[in-house]
């Protein structure tokens, strides 16, 4: 899932903009320290896109928005899809490990924190 320049809205004033009431919520991260820690690069324009397995039920779709989530589940901002590419875990790209925003922004920071979950799954998930 990619959002592009200009696709963000922050800081989300209190309490939640009536056109933002109908979209759905969510925060990165599996914990709180982590989903603050992902929203900040959101809100400072490192991490453009993420990833997650196919069957997540949080898939969007071009122009859906989301309201995203600090670690304390406080609405802070509205991100816009504007891209959903599938691909095979050995398909990721350079481009997008850089736009995901996450440690140094290389390729090698994703594949060593993805292989550990890949390596129980299928073989689509092998490089």
């Amino acid at each position: 899932m990619r959002a592009g320049p200009g696709r963000l809205r922050c800081p989300m004033p209190k309490p939640i903009p009536e056109r933002y009431q109908h979209l759905r919520a969510f925060a990165f991260g599996d914990n709180p320290a982590l989903a603050d820690q992902l929203l900040e690069l959101v809100i400072d324009g490192v991490k453009t896109a993420t990833c997650s397995t196919e069957d997540e039920p949080n898939t969007s779709a071009p122009g859906e928005r989301w309201i995203v989530l600090d670690g304390r589940g406080e609405p802070r901002c509205v991100i816009e899809t504007t891209e959903v590419t599938y691909r095979r875990f050995g398909e990721v790209d350079a481009g997008f490990a850089r736009d995901e925003g996450e440690g140094d922004r290389s390729l090698r920071i994703g594949a060593m924190r993805i292989a550990p979950i890949s390596a129980a799954s299928d073989d689509s998930a092998k490089t």
